[in-house]
């Protein structure tokens, strides 16, 4: 190629990523716009709700298809954390995610201290309903050292010792790292490819930004259209009831179940949440904005793990979901939003029952609930001051 040719080319390149990012931007802006004027009987502060979800979105599909620097070398990074809480996140969880090409073989090692641990092989868009769950392996099939360090190899061929099969379909896969005690000590994940690709060029990897960012652009749209009407989903199902427990296809292919339903509830109002002590070691309650975004867990108590909440003598568990602080130990903050989504999970269970609810107002809590365990507003604010000090150690902040 002639030094004419070449920069031609250069320029050519140069002009294809304007007008990449011209669509990028003029595509984003569409799309949240449209996103925000979905339901024009949102209040002042569900707009606003609104708007924070669809600028985090951005950040996410920017991370996700931007960020790396070598797709063909990765390495595992947050897939929803404490910036980009969104696709009904558990609040207990580090979740990290890579895209993977199967014909390799991949070496993951780390040490979770202890902690339960979940690898999910899927195929597509995780934050879509379209996103399909391959295979899905426990760290409790994981051989440890005595220190809690481990290998895992990764492939479609099978392997001698710790090993867990990729399908041919893969396109990525995540691990669910579960924290029912928030002072926990952080745990350590590492993905190297055992058979990388020959290297590229700098040039090569420049020339990646533009698919790169059309793939970011669709992530975006699609992710934003889905979640800004994810609380459609819930108008024909019956308010401040829950589902009968089953897995979620797109989501689990059976470790986790879940009893899911949505809570309306006025200005003084309060909802009672039992459910029977499932067999499991984890379980949790916990409550979502009506984009399926975390209730700001760091700094208010949207949710309780088993660890967290505590259990009837009785072997009941009893939850109150509400805006104002009823007194109770086991009170899930909503935030006081007036729509809100709720998730039972457990892990691991045979026996999960569907939570029965009743509507009550929050200052007859008490008179309904009189053998719930009780905390001062002292004791309120240096659990909450705990779990602030948790979610920082754990995303080491």
């Amino acid at each position: 190629m002639t030094a004419d040719e070449a920069a031609k080319e250069l320029s050519m390149t140069l002009d294809d990523a304007v007008d990449e990012w011209n669509s990028f931007c003029d595509r984003i802006k569409a799309a949240g716009a449209a996103s925000i004027a979905k339901r024009p009987d949102l209040g002042e502060r569900e707009l606003l709700d609104e708007i924070r979800f669809t600028v985090r979105m951005l950040a996410d599909s920017v991370r996700t298809h931007v960020g790396p620097a070598d797709l063909e070398r990765p390495h595992l990074y947050p897939l929803i954390d404490e910036l980009t809480p969104y696709g009904l996140p558990n609040a207990d969880n580090c979740y990290y995610t890579v895209l993977v090409d199967p014909s390799r073989t991949y070496r993951l090692s780390g040490n979770a201290r202890g902690r339960p641990w979940i690898l999910s092989v899927g195929a597509g868009n995780y934050g879509l309903w379209g996103f399909r769950e391959l295979a899905e392996y426990s760290s409790a099939t994981v051989c440890c050292d005595a220190d809690g360090d481990f290998e895992v190899l990764l492939s479609v061929d099978p392997q001698e010792g710790n090993w867990f099969a990729l399908s041919p379909e893969a396109t990525n896969f995540h691990i669910r790292d579960y924290w029912l005690d928030w002072d926990a000590d952080p745990s350590w994940f590492h993905l190297e490819v055992l058979d990388p690709p020959p290297r590229r060029d700098a040039d090569a990897l420049a020339a990646d930004v533009l698919p790169r960012l059309h793939r970011a652009t669709s992530h975006f749209t699609e992710t934003v259209a889905f979640w800004s009407g994810y609380a459609d989903h819930w108008r024909g199902e019956k308010p401040n009831t829950f589902s009968d427990p089953g897995s979620v296809a797109h989501g689990s292919t059976g470790l986790i179940r879940y009893s899911a339903g949505w809570a309306s509830l006025g200005d003084g109002d309060a909802l009672i949440v039992e459910f029977d002590l499932p067999d499991s070691e984890y379980w949790s309650l916990q409550a979502y904005s009506r984009q399926g975004v975390t209730l700001d867990p760091a700094v208010a108590q949207s949710g309780l793990n088993a660890r967290q909440a505590v259990v009837d003598a009785d072997g009941v568990v009893r939850m109150v979901v509400s805006g104002e602080d009823p007194g109770v130990h086991n009170w899930i903050d909503n935030r006081g939003l007036p729509e809100t989504t709720l998730w039972y999970r457990t892990m691991g269970a045979s026996r999960m029952t569907t939570p029965r609810t009743r509507l009550v107002p929050v200052d007859r809590v008490d008179a309904e609930l009189p053998g719930a365990a009780r905390v001062t507003s002292a004791e309120r604010e240096a659990e909450l001051r705990r779990r602030n000090r948790g979610f920082s150690r754990r995303y080491r902040r």
